[in-house]
């Protein structure tokens, strides 16, 4: 599978954290809580133990490495570490 094109609205320093397995909830020195948004699609799946698969796209990390953060109505309203 081919990765998908990140959205325009998503404006983060490190794209290529978008989907890698790893929930970023936490943003980085400029990007405080960017990651795991609507704009970019939840950190296109990473925080919710329902949208993150990982078969979808080469991910370094696991799914579910540091845990969950699912902010996404639409996914698994679950918080887990």
């Amino acid at each position: 599978p081919i990765r998908p094109n990140v959205p325009s609205d998503c404006s983060v320093r490190r794209p290529e954290w978008l989907g890698d397995g790893y929930c970023d909830d936490y943003g980085d020195e400029n990007d405080v809580y960017l990651y795991n948004t609507a704009a970019c699609n939840w950190d296109f799946g990473d925080c919710c133990e329902g949208t993150c698969n990982n078969n979808s796209w080469y991910k370094p990390y696991p799914c579910g490495t540091e845990g969950y953060f699912c902010e996404d109505p639409q996914g698994n309203p679950i918080v887990s570490t």
